[in-house]
Order: C-alpha cells, then structure tokens, then sequence
C-alpha cells in the first residue's frame, strides 16, 4: 500500500467546521490521505502528520505523527478494521470500531518507540 501513493489536493475540514484544501498524499484506495497538521491558524506543520478520513475531509486521530511513515503505517493498521467509503455516520454506528482505531495509533506508536529503541 505504502507504495501507492498520490500527492493530490483534498479538502478537509478543521476543528472548528472550516474547510481547508490542502496537499495530501493519499494511499492507494484506503480511503485515507496523510498531510503535513493543520495549525490552529489555519497554516500547516513543517514537523507533524495528521491522518485524514477521505469521505468526510475529518481528522481520524486527535494526536499528531513524527514521520510520514508512522502516518502510513497507522492507515496500514486500520484499513482492515472497517469500510472506510462509507459516510460518518454509518461508522460512528459501529460502536467498536473507535476503539479499534484508538488501539491502532497506539500500536503505531509503540512499535516506532521500540524500533528506535533497539
């Protein structure tokens, strides 16, 4: 998957319901992007990735990645979890899939800790 990637503009949407546009790299047909964050005015980190939902423009983690590759290895980690085309809340009904998600990031930034580490 990490090997189908597409730099493209996406829009997402901020915590505060603004749409943004913004260049991505989407990851083949995951229905995930990943990007540079978005600060809170409205311009973008020169150090931390974020990882975004495609069919609603929504943020799927509140906590940012050091490296692009954490950001794809975290999409590689939740893909299977679920169908990711489908809308918001068709997924939010899924009362178990948050904490699969949430798990996920955990793992992802475990395994990077324990990569530098050894």
């Amino acid at each position: 998957m990490a090997n189908n990637l597409d730099l493209r503009k996406i829009t997402i949407i901020d915590h505060t319901l603004v749409q943004h546009e913004i260049d991505a790299w989407v990851v083949g047909d995951s229905g995930f992007a990943y990007h540079l964050a978005l600060l809170d005015d409205g311009t973008q980190s020169e150090d931390y990735y974020t990882v975004t939902h495609l069919a609603t423009g929504t943020q799927t983690i509140p906590a940012l990645l050091e490296t692009s590759d954490q950001a794809i290895q975290f999409i590689e980690a939740i893909v299977p979890l679920g169908d990711w085309k489908r809308p918001m809340k068709v997924l939010q009904n899924d009362k178990g899939l948050g904490k699969k998600v949430s798990q996920a990031f955990r793992d992802t930034l475990r395994a990077e800790s324990e990569a530098r580490n050894a």
